[in-house]
């Protein structure tokens, strides 16, 4: 309706990592429900009192009709200017009747929606506070090796994974496995504050839980001891030098080892400025000239720097492209030596 407040729901329910974000969802859902039964209200008023008047004028107009005189009736002018009017109002109270209908089944649908919405967040904040009724998780230690599981793993129903905002894949990784019926979140709380303000997370009451970004806080390990020399892009120049481009290192703003490229007698091809461990094609900057890749560098960084190669490998269509190939490294019981499989299928 032109004017009319809208019924939208436009705060929808996700799911919530920590009892904090859970409250304050809850809250918002709650709210918003309060604040659109209001507008429902007065819009379901404002159509019954249409439909009210709607009603009256044709009233008013039928007992015209009734006590129409006979000079009226014998003038065709007037009676079909009375015939339109009784029409004309008869169709404004079918249209006040389809749009109280109509509000009122709006108002109803949406309503119905803030409930659903509610309702989840209900069920997320009982799960967690089951979670951290839970007593067969153990509170972590700084030793080495983590403390023994309260309960066997053979006797457990359930398993708790906390996404503490590590970033990378920690939380894709909870999200596939709260796919799993017997897996729960275990919130997070704060764990401390570094001298940049940047705030870590670690399971509510520092509890050792099945899985968690943070891995001092997890009994499965998210990333490989040594997983650098996988990850660093300047390790794979330190492990083969002569399959690697031309490669030049920054680190905080200084050319590492003296090496320095030069503009000079080099081919007419950007220069790459690549963060040594990010991924993803993230912090990837592109410039015309060798010089100017200091000017990226940020301090306390470190940048692998390397020109680009003539004819790379191409797809059909003149696209750059490069091949995933999928490698799974499994340790073995000793602890000491690995099995490694290969995904044949890669993707390119």
């Amino acid at each position: 309706a032109g004017g009319a407040a809208s019924m939208e729901v436009v705060v929808r329910y996700k799911r919530s990592w920590s009892i904090q974000e859970a409250l304050d969802q809850h809250a918002a859902l709650c709210r918003q429900k309060d604040i659109l039964t209001k507008i429902g209200a007065n819009r379901v008023r404002v159509r019954r009192t249409q439909l009210q008047f709607a009603k009256m004028e044709v009233e008013d107009v039928l007992e015209r009709v009734r006590n129409v005189s006979q000079d009226v009736v014998s003038d065709a002018s007037r009676t079909q200017g009375l015939a339109a009017e009784v029409r004309r109002l008869t169709q404004d109270l079918v249209l006040a009747t389809r749009l109280r209908r109509a509000d009122e089944a709006l108002v109803k649908q949406q309503l119905s929606i803030c409930e659903t919405e509610i309702e989840q967040s209900k069920q997320e904040m009982t799960l967690m506070k089951q979670a951290i009724d839970d007593k067969s998780l153990a509170v972590a230690t700084d030793e080495p090796v983590p403390p023994p599981a309260l309960v066997p793993f053979e006797e457990r129903t359930l398993f708790y994974c906390t996404n503490c905002k590590v970033g990378g894949h920690g939380q894709r990784f909870c999200e596939y496995l709260l796919k799993r019926p017997e897996w729960r979140i275990y919130p997070y709380q704060k764990w401390f504050e570094d001298e940049k303000h940047n705030e870590y997370h670690c399971p509510l009451g520092k509890r050792l839980v099945d899985f968690a970004d943070e891995s001092h806080f997890s009994r499965i390990a998210m990333y490989l001891k040594g997983r650098v020399w996988l990850e660093d892009k300047t390790k794979m120049l330190e492990i083969v030098p002569d399959l690697m481009p031309e490669t030049f290192v920054i680190k905080d703003r200084q050319w590492v080892d003296g090496k320095v490229p030069s503009d000079a007698n080099r081919p007419a091809l950007p220069w790459f400025v690549k963060e040594s461990d990010r991924n993803w094609g993230t912090s990837v900057h592109v410039v015309s000239r060798a010089s100017q890749c200091m000017d990226l560098a940020q301090p306390g960084a470190v940048y692998v720097v390397q020109q680009h190669i003539r004819d790379p490998l191409l797809m059909e269509d003149g696209r750059k492209c490069h091949i995933k190939f999928y490698v799974l490294l499994m340790c073995n019981e000793d602890a000491k030596t690995w099995r490694g499989d290969t995904y044949r299928d890669g993707s390119f």
